[in-house]
């Protein structure tokens, strides 16, 4: 099961991804002291809670942030308990997205998803 997580300066989305879309979701104030094990043990809370999964169904990890003091924990995070490097939103990993800016790695990856969003509907 995909783990998608959306850090914004203030709080971050932790989504449950299915192929048939999202199935839980759960907000924490963004934090870039929180380790690795500490984001763990907060989401494993929030899964034991919810009762229908645990950190054992995670299999893949995005991160999509605008915090980037977060990063080193987060994939640290995806590494132990989601068992692989996460795919990073950036302007090179959001195919079809042409940056049209003077330094296209300035556009936060909020900037990025929403502009999929918005194509897709």
């Amino acid at each position: 099961m995909l783990l998608a997580l959306d850090v914004g300066n203030t709080n971050t989305v932790f989504a449950l991804v299915t192929e048939k879309g999202p199935v839980a979701q759960w907000r924490a104030s963004t934090s870039s002291q929180w380790t690795a094990d500490e984001y763990a043990v907060w989401l494993s809370q929030m899964l034991s809670i919810d009762g229908r999964y645990s950190l054992d169904d995670l299999t893949d990890c995005i991160i999509s942030t605008v915090v980037p003091q977060s990063l080193f924990h987060l994939r640290n995070f995806a590494r132990r308990y989601c068992g692989q490097d996460p795919i990073i939103v950036d302007e090179q990993t959001i195919p079809g997205v042409e940056v049209k800016i003077d330094r296209p790695s300035e556009v936060g990856a909020d900037r990025l998803v929403n502009a999929v969003g918005a194509h897709m509907t």
